[in-house]
């Protein structure tokens, strides 16, 4: 049994491999996004080193801290929350990955799985919150990319067209689209003036989420021919075997909790609204958006597999993303 769900699991991280490389059709639309792309960052700057990125993300939490200990009185009481955002920092900071060959950083059979290559001098800080994951990408020490991985529950049943749509409704059309070899819309792609290019990419069949990846479109295009050659190979290598064995209990069973963090990557809790554009936290707080509640989104209590959230649409036959309502909700990074 053991044997089976392993090979199935081998199965799986391959056929994403395969799915989200080389079987990608794209209805281009050279179209540059209406508005910049580049709010993702924070406060940060492409092309920052990773200490300098951890500084801003360090200032974020701790400016955190400083709002809500103003309204504690009890020093005790503030001392221990003061202790619980030092500490978020600090596994932040210890989350910090350089990908090399023989040591597996764990991310290897996870939805960033595509994302990167080892011995390329990449590496990456990885920041939990409480609707996503987000994975601060450096190359040469230089940050390059922000991957964005939404909790599965927070996106409950949502079809990726919605998702696209959502997206739209704040980014403007998407430059391009793609379907892969049968029919089914899997990415979309945007980019502004600023050098600044967004994928969002659909993983709900093996990820059971969606993923959006931020790029510098100067520097990824640094490691773009290396990242396509080596994204089927590296998933299809005997060296994932021990990644896989580490999902598979002695009974043969797949251990969801550690299976889901695999998956999606450790990380660590920072405040939902940190790294959102103003007009976002704004709207959260007039209830336009949601927050820690996802129960009107469709997600399920009992944590059953979800169905497919691929939408099929035929080459060229494109929906009108702008018009759908469908992202009416969801906060979008």
């Amino acid at each position: 049994m053991q044997r089976v769900v392993r090979i199935f699991v081998l199965a799986l991280i391959a056929c994403v491999a395969v799915t989200l490389v080389s079987g990608t059709a794209f209805a281009k639309k050279s179209k540059k996004s209406a508005k910049p792309l580049g709010g993702i960052l924070n406060g940060v700057e492409w092309g920052q080193s990773k200490d300098k990125v951890m500084e801003r993300i360090e200032a974020i939490i701790m400016a955190e801290y400083a709002e809500k200990s103003a309204e504690i009185g009890d020093m005790g009481k503030r001392d221990k929350l003061r202790k619980s955002y030092v500490q978020r920092v600090e596994r932040i900071e210890k989350s910090h990955k350089e990908f090399k060959s023989g040591e597996r950083s764990g991310l290897e059979v996870s939805i960033v799985a595509s994302e990167f290559v080892p011995d390329n001098q990449e590496s990456v800080l990885v920041v939990r919150e409480e609707i996503a994951t987000k994975y601060y990408f450096f190359l040469s020490d230089e940050l390059y990319k922000v991957a964005v991985a939404y909790d599965p529950d927070y996106i409950g049943e949502m079809a990726f067209d919605s998702f696209v749509a959502a997206i739209t409704k704040k980014y403007g059309d998407p430059a391009d689209e793609g379907v892969d070899a049968e029919g089914y819309f899997i990415m979309a792609t945007w980019e502004d003036s600023e050098g600044t290019r967004l994928r969002a990419t659909n993983a709900a069949d093996h990820y059971d989420t969606y993923l959006m990846s931020f790029t510098n479109v100067e520097r990824e295009a640094k490691v773009s021919e290396k990242h396509d050659a080596a994204n089927v190979e590296r998933n299809t290598e005997p060296s994932v075997s021990a990644d896989i064995d580490a999902l598979v209990d002695k009974d043969g069973d797949a251990n969801s909790g550690n299976a889901a963090d695999a998956i999606l990557g450790g990380g660590t809790a920072i405040d939902l609204k940190a790294g959102l554009p103003q007009e976002d936290i704004d709207a959260m707080a007039e209830g336009e958006m949601v927050g820690g509640d996802h129960g009107d989104k469709g997600g399920t209590s009992d944590k059953k597999k979800k169905k497919t959230k691929k939408k099929k649409v035929k080459k060229g036959e494109f929906k009108d993303v702008e018009q759908k309502e469908g992202g009416k909700g969801i906060i979008i990074y």
